[in-house]
């Protein structure tokens, strides 16, 4: 698995992007973008992440991660800061991810909506994502405490150009710090989610959870997985 990280960075290995992490003016550890990074470092980061895949797309290869990696979403502002993006078989698959510890997935839908500033377009961009990907599935009345970043997560990744298999991946990483009920809540939420999106579920190997669902007529992979990262 080769790793491509920003040129602002100015690094080209996992140490050098930990090393971010002792800049950062709040204790980082057993937070997720650190974890995420510590994980990555790990002897078997590849092999997870190809046994994520490998149910969804077969053999993967030429595998390349992309840490906080951007995928624009529409006009309207700033797109989705992926975790770290996946990007395999040629670039025919593009994975998204989503790491978790114990943060929460951050303003519901109506709050978000509710509380943008008359000159944010955060309305625009709410009201093009219900009407075009969620049509009636998901609406500001009906799912008002739904997470925003779920919402606009989801679609990101259909939104990656020149794609034929989108995925979008939770990572839960249980440290030494996790809290087992902020874990349950954030999976109650995105079950919550997968409910409103009729997210069909495919297969339950004991180790992940894969849900199919279809958004504006696109086919959308969701996995949920959990790491052990005690040692």
């Amino acid at each position: 698995m080769d790793f491509i990280f920003k040129q602002s960075w100015k690094t080209t290995s996992i140490e050098g992007w930990l090393s971010r992490f002792s800049k950062s003016k709040k204790n980082e550890d057993g937070r997720s973008a650190k974890t995420l990074a510590e994980f990555c470092k790990t002897n078997d980061a590849e092999k997870i992440i190809v046994d994520i895949l490998n149910p969804i797309v077969g053999d993967v290869n030429s595998i390349e991660a992309y840490p906080e990696y951007h995928t624009v979403i529409d006009k309207f502002g700033k797109g989705r800061m992926h975790d770290l993006a996946i990007k395999c078989n040629e670039n025919e698959v593009f994975v998204g991810i989503e790491a978790k510890v114990n943060e929460d997935f951050g303003p519901s839908l109506k709050s978000k909506y509710n509380g943008a500033r008359k000159n944010s377009n955060i309305k625009k961009r709410i009201d093009n994502l219900l009407s075009e990907y969620y049509n009636g599935m998901i609406s500001i009345d009906k799912n008002p405490n739904m997470p925003y970043q779920l919402i606009y997560s989801a679609v990101s990744v259909l939104k990656e150009p020149e794609i034929k298999i989108p995925i979008f991946v939770i990572l839960v990483f249980h440290t030494n710090k996790s809290e087992e009920k902020k874990v349950k809540k954030n999976k109650g939420k995105l079950c919550d989610f997968l409910q409103a999106i009729k997210a069909i579920k495919t297969i339950n190997n004991g180790s992940a959870e894969y849900y199919e669902a279809t958004l504006n007529g696109k086919k959308l992979n969701i996995v949920y997985k959990e790491i052990d990262m005690v040692k």
